[in-house]
């Protein structure tokens, strides 16, 4: 059966009119799974880092840091490297690891190269620094004297309390090997409590 002309032409711009016909998804094959978006799964697409300066008190992924770092602290002190640690959590830390990683000899047969040589002698330099830095037993003792006769003159009140306590606590494993009773810590401190409250009401 031939189509007259009248009719063709409507076929065709009836098609041509509508071309949503062949973008529906009606006429596209179904998967054999289900599809889902990575949102909807709760993955993201991972961003890379920011390459600006972190924030204060915080390294660049966040995380809280202990006090902020210096405008040439967390580089490698290498001139010819000043490779960036500020990111890292403990960049002191990250430094001292960065080097020692040359000190680790070359494949055999090839030169050490001014590059290695250079970090390896930053290493030895560091140490040498940290070596001397380092207090002895006595300055040990001597500064934690200091720090604890500091503390007692800001806390006299509890260092009043932490002394009548203890002479407490003497007094009751006196009294509990005296009554023949268990010596645990439970028992002293429910004495010591039990005396402590009665001195109070006094």
């Amino acid at each position: 059966m031939t189509i007259p002309p009248c009719q063709s032409t409507q076929h065709k711009e009836k098609v041509h009119a509508d071309p949503s016909f062949f973008s529906s998804s009606s006429h596209l094959p179904t998967p054999p799974f289900p599809i889902y978006h990575p949102e909807i799964l709760g993955m993201t697409t991972p961003q890379p880092a920011d390459s600006s300066e972190a924030t204060f008190g915080h390294t660049r992924v966040g995380q809280p840091r202990k006090r902020p770092l210096s405008n040439r602290e967390g580089f490698c002190p290498v001139k010819e490297c000043s490779r960036n640690f500020r990111h890292r959590l403990n960049p002191r830390q990250a430094i001292w690891q960065h080097l020692a990683h040359y000190l680790n000899p070359p494949c055999t047969g090839f030169p050490i190269s001014p590059f290695r040589r250079a970090h390896a002698e930053m290493h030895e330099q560091m140490k040498a620094e940290l070596a001397n830095n380092r207090l002895s037993e006595n300055e040990k003792k001597e500064r934690q004297k200091q720090s604890k006769k500091k503390w007692v003159e800001k806390n006299t009140e509890k260092r009043a309390l932490s002394l009548k306590k203890s002479n407490l606590r003497k007094k009751a494993k006196r009294e509990l090997k005296k009554e023949g009773k268990e010596l645990t810590e439970q028992a002293v401190e429910e004495l010591v409590e039990k005396w402590h409250a009665a001195e109070t009401e006094k």
